[in-house]
């Protein structure tokens, strides 16, 4: 939604991500991604 992109987050879920017009995949992913970045910064 886009108060959570104002927030600088990231849709969790495939429906959020649908409704938002993006493929399910890539949020996911990028998401994943952003975990294992915080991860390894803390």
């Amino acid at each position: 939604d886009p108060q959570g992109r104002r927030r600088g987050s990231r849709p969790a879920t495939a429906p959020e991500a649908a409704a938002e017009g993006e493929a399910p995949k890539a949020p996911r992913r990028r998401t994943r991604k952003v975990a294992a970045t915080e991860a390894d910064a803390s």
